[in-house]
């Protein structure tokens, strides 16, 4: 078993657009971010697996490891345990704050393409890199994914990167310090 801190550094900004549960929905561009339950600008761990191990989406599993891309995502989801629930966006140590909303965030203006060239206006919330986010994980290694493979796939992970319209935004570095 290997317990580590992660930090994320943020090599380009962070563009939010949280769903909403309908495709209807117009939110405000503060309610496209996640908060935690302190008002803090956050990622769900859930984003980071999903980076890792997605099967339906870019992941590091599906863009790296060809036929093992399944078996390490089942190593990945089993093994590796993310110890924060919201993973705190910070810079130089200050978390941003849905007070500083207007200060901490710039809006950007984008038009997105669906099928047969609509145009589909989006308005999202952006974080300008460097941003930071640090946790807390433990990895149990197995024959699919020793710790070797993991230290890996976070820092590919940082080549996809997270948010939204990643790897255009979103994209990271990782520092990793075994315990």
């Amino acid at each position: 078993m290997v317990e580590a801190k992660v930090k994320l550094i943020g090599l380009k900004s962070l563009l939010f657009d949280r769903y909403h549960g309908n495709n209807q929905a117009k939110p405000e561009p503060i309610e496209k971010v996640y908060w935690s339950r302190h008002d803090e600008a956050c990622l769900p761990q859930i984003n980071l697996y999903s980076s890792l191990s997605a099967e339906n989406t870019k992941s590091v599993a599906k863009m790296f490891y060809g036929k093992n891309a399944k078996p390490l995502s089942m190593a990945v989801n089993n093994w590796l345990q993310i110890h924060q629930e919201d993973l705190i966006l910070t810079r130089n140590g200050r978390p941003f704050h849905r007070s500083n909303f207007d200060s901490d965030f710039r809006i950007v203006h984008h038009v997105a393409r669906l099928q047969k060239g609509i145009p589909n206006p989006k308005v999202r919330p952006l974080i300008d890199a460097p941003w930071e986010c640090e946790f807390d994980i433990t990895f149990n290694p197995t024959p699919e994914c020793n710790w070797p493979v993991m230290v890996k796939m976070l820092q590919q992970a940082g080549m996809i990167g997270l948010g939204t319209y990643r790897p255009l935004y979103g994209t990271f570095r990782v520092e990793i310090e075994e315990k």
